[in-house]
């Protein structure tokens, strides 16, 4: 059955790069007139040296009269590369597929197809997405299908850390590609909720490592596991053995001993040599407290969607994560709140002082923000941060949150790599519809991280976690010195954040060099150059050939983004995509089944229906149009802000100016939105970054003045901590309905009020709100480094205020 599917904002003078809102699939109202086709999933995955190789089965079955041609969607995330497609037959026969340019491989898909065979097919019409076809499937025949896949193991703080998306199945589509026939081709997928699923996930993983596995974890799925007795293999099934409907993704955790130290892993293939240079930068001194490193002041910007399509509970929910934020900022930094949908809007024009008074009043604008600024233009905001340079001893970090897309992701990715030195960017995408391409790459274009939120409740945690994320020290000035065949260039790596992963793949020509290979880059912790030697062992090679196709990915990658002439650019990448056996967006996969009888009959189209996880939030409102939405502009801060701004207009600028037919809203000028935008925007006169005013440094934390009734108990609590960490316990206890009298042993302090209302906070924060620790965990820790500053004995304290409240 087709779904309804809706475009709005065409521009038809250049609509391959115009906005769109997207084209959602709808959920099917009734039942499937046709049985899924698509029966079982097997998943195995072998994690060797940090590099994961995943094998995904796949078996369809035609229970109908007619022959089939099945059809869908999967995504492939951005450090994944699809390794090879085979298909086995029911005689144990095992099939093949070969790499051709997209259009033989079509016509080679076409052709078997009307002679009567059974073909596969599978191509990369965009960086994150395949879409394979299935053809020809015979009345009662079975067909299995197999999908090898591999990837750097990712990491999460010190673990070793490997995520099976749910998607590895069809996942829900927004469909505002640049090809708007394409957008209703795949409009065409119905939606299935996870629990009307027909079809089981079943899986088994092994981790092998060369130094004992110390500590190993699973989420969402139970898994029973087996640690070899030398602690080198680790083994795990679902548990009991049961199949799962695959409703959300599968994440392992595990740590090894030698996780931080530079390893290069060596594989051989056909006489040629590669290699891969790994490890994972731990604290220099583990026994450091962690809140002790997460201390970085900097300039954080807040880029919140306020597009139509975040009415509700989105806009809701991503207020309360932007006041987490706030309270959730190191001492000693700015911010600003930059809110976009077709136009942009800055909640002050220069970056504010953080103190209390300046975010007790952010915080009031805030409350105000709704979701009625029409589409979703970022590049112009972007662009406008962008054009005012950041203080080197004030870094700059942007937290992109959006659930939509744009109709020039690439534009916006390049924008943001443009000026990656000096901005760290991370993004986060909300709910089925957004674009995993913009998410991603952006992120990795920013030096930064990317996630995506499946259920409302995960917004302010992701916000958070990637704020934690950023106050983390970094290494970055990469030199690598080895003398090797091919290699990426090491400078081109970005900023990678203590606990992140560094991986380098390198093809080494027909020998190994006997030069040991030298890291060298800058650890802003402890402000100088670190140095390692990996040590090289040309005799320990292993088995496989992954990291030469990394390697090749990469190198397309490189390719696809480089300014070579056109003919040489697609002639090279034809040949690595051809020569490694991976799929390239100029080649396909092709496979195909001779059969004994020729398949007769009117073939049926039946597309495998795309899974919605039972916790997916909700699409975009359906009844969602770009016209008429009412405008919104923020409101100027009043002038006591204007005497905290952090510096000075920049005197940076950019090349270019953006233009609004490629990358605005439809029927939206870059020179009217100037024109349009709040004052906010105009030059003025403001004090120096040396001139800020401290009269807050005392301050007493904010004012509960707007503090809403339905905001509850647990954020109001937050609101009421001031910037330096601390709490009033007179408003706090006002706010509790609590007794206001301060225990004897804390009576006697100079900051007795301020000490205690602080232990009271964290004592209710920990005694009730557990279940939300990963969103306060950065005002938490905030709140014990004030009171360290005190010698107050922290754990101790909080007990006796936690008994207090009981």
């Amino acid at each position: 059955m087709a779904c309804k599917c809706c475009v709005f904002g065409l521009r038809p003078f250049i609509p391959f790069l115009t906005i769109k809102t997207p084209v959602y699939m709808q959920e099917e109202k009734q039942e499937e007139k046709h049985p899924i086709a698509l029966k079982h999933l097997e998943i195995k995955a072998i994690v060797r040296n940090s590099l994961c190789n995943i094998e995904l089965f796949q078996i369809y079955k035609n229970v109908e009269n007619d022959p089939i041609e099945c059809e869908y969607v999967f995504p492939v995330e951005n450090d994944t590369v699809v390794t090879g497609m085979r298909i086995h037959l029911s005689d144990g026969t095992i099939l093949e597929a070969a790499i051709e340019e997209e259009t033989k491989a079509t016509e080679m898909y076409q052709d078997a197809i009307s002679e009567g065979n059974t073909a596969v097919m599978a191509k990369s019409n965009t960086p994150d997405r395949m879409v394979v076809n299935v053809g020809n499937v015979a009345p009662g025949a079975e067909i299995r299908i197999e999908f090898k896949f591999t990837a750097p193991v990712a990491s999460e703080l010190d673990f070793w850390r490997l995520y099976i998306p749910a998607s590895l199945t069809p996942k829900p589509q927004a469909l505002n590609n640049i090809d708007q026939e394409e957008a209703q081709q795949v409009a065409q997928f119905p939606i299935v909720r996870a629990r009307n699923c027909t079809y089981r996930i079943g899986m088994s993983i092994d981790i092998y490592a060369d130094t004992p596995i110390s500590d190993y974890s699973s989420k969402n799925y139970p898994f029973d596991w087996t640690l070899s007795d030398n602690a080198l293999h680790l083994n795990g099934r679902f548990k009991d053995g049961y199949d799962y409907v695959p409703d959300s993704g599968i994440e392992i955790l595990y740590k090894t001993a030698d996780s931080n130290v530079p390893l290069c892993t060596i594989q051989e293939r056909n006489g040629e040599y590669a290699a891969m240079l790994s490890f994972l930068p731990m604290y220099p001194d583990v026994n450091e407290e962690i809140e002790d490193l997460q201390n970085q002041s900097g300039e954080f910007i807040f880029l919140i969607d306020r597009s139509g399509s975040m009415k509700g509970e989105r806009i809701a929910l991503a207020k309360q994560a932007a006041i987490l934020f706030l309270k959730s900022l190191p001492p000693r930094s700015c911010f600003n709140i930059v809110s976009f949908g077709s136009k942009f809007e800055f909640l002050n024009h220069e970056p504010i002082y953080y103190n209390s008074k300046n975010v007790e009043k952010v915080i009031a604008k805030i409350t105000a923000f709704d979701a009625s600024m029409g589409g979703t233009n970022i590049y112009d905001p972007l662009f406008e941060i962008f054009s005012k340079e950041p203080r080197k001893d004030f870094p700059r970090s942007i937290f992109l949150l959006t659930d939509g897309e744009v109709s020039s992701a690439d534009a916006v990715v390049n924008l943001i790599n443009q000026y990656s030195n000096s901005t760290v960017l991370h993004s986060i995408g909300i709910g089925s519809a957004v674009s995993t391409y913009l998410i991603k790459e952006s992120a990795r274009a920013g030096g930064g991280i990317y996630s995506f939120v499946s259920t409302l409740d995960e917004l302010s945690k992701k916000v958070i976690n990637a704020l934690e994320k950023c106050l983390m020290p970094v290494l970055n000035d990469w030199k690598l010195d080895w003398e090797v065949g091919t290699a990426p260039n090491i400078r081109n790596t970005k900023r990678i954040y203590y606990g992140d992963r560094f991986s380098l793949y390198a093809h080494l020509g027909q020998s190994v060099p006997n030069s040991i290979p030298k890291l060298q880059f800058y650890d802003s912790k402890i402000k100088s150059e670190r140095e390692f030697t990996i040590p090289v062992d040309s005799t320990h090679i292993t088995p496989g050939d992954e990291i030469f196709k990394l390697w090749a990915y990469n190198r397309i990658s490189e390719l696809d983004k480089s300014d070579l002439e056109i003919n040489v650019k697609n002639s090279q990448i034809v040949r690595l995509s051809k020569e490694y056996g991976i799929p390239s967006n100029l080649t396909s996969y092709i496979c195909i089944q001779r059969n004994n009888e020729a398949v007769i009959g009117d073939m049926q189209l039946r597309r495998v229906p795309v899974l919605r996880p039972k916790d997916m939030i909700e699409l975009a409102p359906k009844k969602y149009i770009t016209k008429n939405v009412p405008k919104y502009r923020c409101a100027r801060l009043d002038t006591g802000l204007n005497n905290a701004f952090c510096s000075e207009k920049s005197k940076g600028s950019i090349s270019s100016k953006p233009t609004s037919a490629l990358f605005g809203a439809p029927q939206v000028k870059y020179e009217t939105m100037l024109q349009s935008k709040s004052k906010t925007l105009t030059k003025a006169k403001v004090a120096s970054f040396n001139n800020f005013q401290e009269e807050d440094k005392q301050e007493e934390g904010c004012s509960s003045d707007f503090i809403s009734a339905d905001s509850g108990i647990y954020i109001s609590i937050i609101k009421l901590q001031s910037t330096e960490g601390f709490w009033s316990f007179e408003k706090l206890a006002q706010l509790l309905n609590a007794n206001n009298e301060i225990p004897q042993e804390f009576s006697q302090m100079p900051e007795k009020e301020k000490i205690w209302g602080t232990l009271i906070a964290l004592a209710y924060l920990r005694k009730n709100c557990a279940d939300k620790k990963d969103e306060w965990k950065l005002v938490e820790r905030k709140s014990i480094r004030w009171l360290k500053s005190l010698a107050i004995p922290i754990e101790d304290s909080i007990e006796k205020a936690i008994v207090l409240l009981n």
